[in-house]
């Protein structure tokens, strides 16, 4: 059996050169920043990259063909969030209520809109969704 020892101390690595080099810049932001990076890195790339090659004896090309629709829709979905938070919540919002207000009026459509594109664009989403079918018969029209 294969064991992949290495990945807990690179990311441990990755976390601390990312933190230690942000932190000054940015405070807190630069040690969050250390952890994403170093979890987005290992776990976006190195973890399936070491399941599909030595684990399944697979091209990880696998993987990123099942993978690619619902990484692309998540980039998507957070430009237009970004999007949505620039133009329309951060020029209106002065105080907490209406940051709360604006939230949610936003955040549930944006979650339906992205469930509806994840349903309509992988199969995962429907396979999870067929277990319930009333909402299945109901997405499915």
């Amino acid at each position: 059996m294969i064991f992949d020892v290495w990945a807990a101390w690179t990311e441990l690595a990755l976390n601390l050169t990312v933190t230690l080099c942000l932190a000054p810049f940015l405070g807190i932001v630069g040690i969050l920043l250390g952890k994403v990076v170093s979890v987005f890195f290992i776990a976006v790339f190195w973890k399936p990259y070491f399941l599909f090659s030595r684990g399944l004896k697979k091209s990880v090309a696998v993987y990123w063909r099942g993978m690619a629709p619902y990484y692309l829709l998540f980039a998507l979905f957070t430009a237009v969030t970004l999007l949505c938070q620039a133009c329309i919540i951060s020029p209106n919002v002065q105080s907490l209520p209406s940051l709360l207000l604006y939230a949610t009026l936003t955040y549930p459509l944006l979650m339906a809109v992205y469930f509806l594109a994840l349903f309509y664009a992988t199969t995962g989403l429907k396979y999870f969704v067929a277990r319930q079918p009333r909402i299945y018969r109901l997405l499915h029209r």
